[in-house]
């Protein structure tokens, strides 16, 4: 599959973003603090490729950092420049993997070789409902997102419908799934969901039946699309058992993405990361069958946390399968789905599929700057320093004229995972001198009943000293810990906590271990 004819090779902006993925390596609070002090990635990464050569720019960078605390309404405190300075050996451990750092090589490298094609927030073909995660939520959308297949598709509808579920899902949630994706394909509607066994694929396969029933190029056209979303790179897509799934979604007009650089493993914490871009994708949720404890219900909280509208089928009460939708439907946090039929009931109008050629779309011409080429590398000893920290009555802006969120108010979110550019959710406040403490910045402040002592507690029983634990061993541990008479803790609250303690230099995460500092 060669590259989509109109993105062109990444720019210089695109592969400076391709880079600092490649450097944490997932999502990591660090990086996205010192975006948020810069709102330039190709400033982070200059700085990033001087420091690995041995120039300057280890001050500079810790500026960047520290700004982009403050901009986030934290304190720069001595523990918190100790973790940045850690995680900083390891981005540049990272850097050594890559074969150079000029940008045309770089380009051809991310792309593997032009087969994939990348796209950045500045790109026409950027999904922009994604920037909800940095405005409706303190996470923040993917640096990028890497792609196979035809990049339209990402911008072909306005509201897509996203479509998930269990893996291990009966011919009732199968067919359900399968009809769902049909009709929304068939009204125009852009089906996304994760590529998965079970509900995922009868999703697509669905949107891809509706396309095959079209038997002109003119009304295949007007057909909906369908993308799945992957937890790793696109070079280990999978199960290999819908190998022939995904042929058939890139024949029919669809793509593969992924927040990810190619070579990526699909570890299993990188599954509840990739449910909250399915989420943010799509403006309507469908759970069709799921277990009380499932990744679809994961998906399906993100969704309505991002203010989606969310649908679940209900099913059999006496099958364990059904009762993770039946339990969303008692607690009124999704609403019951009734019928296959009527999918105007819970989409937009019926639509022709979109194209950046068409009015509603973004424009063509509104397209990417121009690749730098091999004479623009990214170590540019040519390009202005970062100098002094910004001063007290500076005012930053966001670039691209995006919305722009209110700081969050504690260090309880999700900000472990959420690989971001925080030039896009940067608030347009005076920003006080990076050195400096604010101290009206509030205290770190956990959910009850996740404290650092009960997470440490949770990682001490796990034997996680010696060889770490993964977050769902140690949800585990803590919920056998804290009792029934207390709050259950989520996956979410888990994940905002350990991402304060990795802040903090308590923890560490390695190929997704958790280990508690020494």
């Amino acid at each position: 599959m060669t590259r989509h004819p109109t993105t062109g090779p990444p720019d210089h902006q695109t592969v400076s973003r391709a880079l600092l993925t490649h450097c944490i390596d997932s999502a990591d609070a660090l990086m996205f603090a010192t975006m948020k002090g810069s709102g330039d990635a190709t400033e982070v990464a200059r700085l990033l490729c001087a420091i690995h050569a041995g120039d300057t720019g280890r001050d500079d960078l810790e500026r960047l950092f520290a700004r982009g605390l403050v901009r986030w309404g934290r304190r720069v405190t001595p523990s918190a420049i100790q973790a940045f300075r850690k995680a900083l050996v390891c981005w540049l451990t990272r850097l050594d993997t890559l074969p150079c750092l000029d940008t045309e090589p770089l380009g051809d490298h991310f792309t593997n070789h032009g087969t994939l094609w990348i796209i950045a927030p500045h790109s026409p073909w950027w999904p922009t409902q994604l920037d909800d995660l940095s405005i409706r939520k303190d996470w923040a959308p993917p640096l990028c997102l890497w792609g196979r297949g035809d990049v339209d598709a990402l911008v072909s509808c306005p509201h897509p419908v996203a479509i998930v579920g269990s893996r291990g899902c009966d011919d009732y949630g199968r067919e359900v799934a399968r009809e769902l994706g049909r009709s929304a394909a068939d009204a125009g509607h852009l089906v996304v969901s994760g590529g998965a066994m079970g509900t995922d694929a009868a999703a697509h396969w669905g949107a891809i039946e509706a396309m095959g029933q079209r038997f002109d190029d003119a009304s295949r056209r007007r057909c909906g699309r369908t993308i799945a979303v992957f937890a790793g790179g696109l070079d280990h897509i999978g199960p290999r058992v819908n190998d022939r799934l995904f042929a058939r979604i890139l024949e029919h007009g669809g793509a593969l993405v992924s927040e990810l650089c190619p070579d990526a493993i699909p570890e299993p914490r990188r599954f509840l990361l990739r449910n909250r871009i399915i989420a943010a994708l799509a403006t309507t949720i469908v759970v069709t069958q799921a277990r009380r404890r499932s990744g679809a219900l994961n998906t399906a909280n993100w969704a309505a946390d991002l203010g989606r509208d969310v649908h679940a089928v209900p099913g059999d009460i006496t099958a364990p399968r059904n009762a993770g939708c039946n339990r969303l439907i008692h607690e009124s946090k999704a609403t019951i789905l009734c019928t296959t039929e009527a999918i105007d009931d819970i989409c937009h109008a019926p639509h022709d599929a979109l194209t950046p050629l068409d009015d509603t779309a973004p424009s063509l011409h509104d397209a990417e700057p121009p690749p730098l080429g091999t004479t623009s590398p990214l170590l540019d000893t040519t390009s202005p320093s970062l100098g002094t920290a910004p001063q007290a009555h500076e005012v930053v802006s966001p670039p691209h004229g995006k919305g722009v969120p209110p700081p969050p108010t504690d260090m309880t979110s999700r900000h472990r995972d959420a690989p971001g550019d925080g030039g896009a959710c940067a608030s347009p406040a005076t920003v006080a001198p990076a050195t400096v403490a604010p101290a009206t910045s509030p205290a770190p402040v956990f959910p009850e009943p996740v404290s650092a002592a009960a997470v440490l507690d949770a990682l001490r029983r796990c034997g996680a000293r010696s060889r770490g634990a993964g977050a769902d061993e140690v949800l585990a541990a803590l919920q056998e810990g804290i009792g029934h008479d207390t709050p259950r803790v989520t996956i979410r609250d888990l994940m905002g906590v350990l991402g304060l303690m990795e802040l903090d230099g308590t923890i560490r995460f390695e190929r997704g271990r958790i280990t508690p500092c020494p």
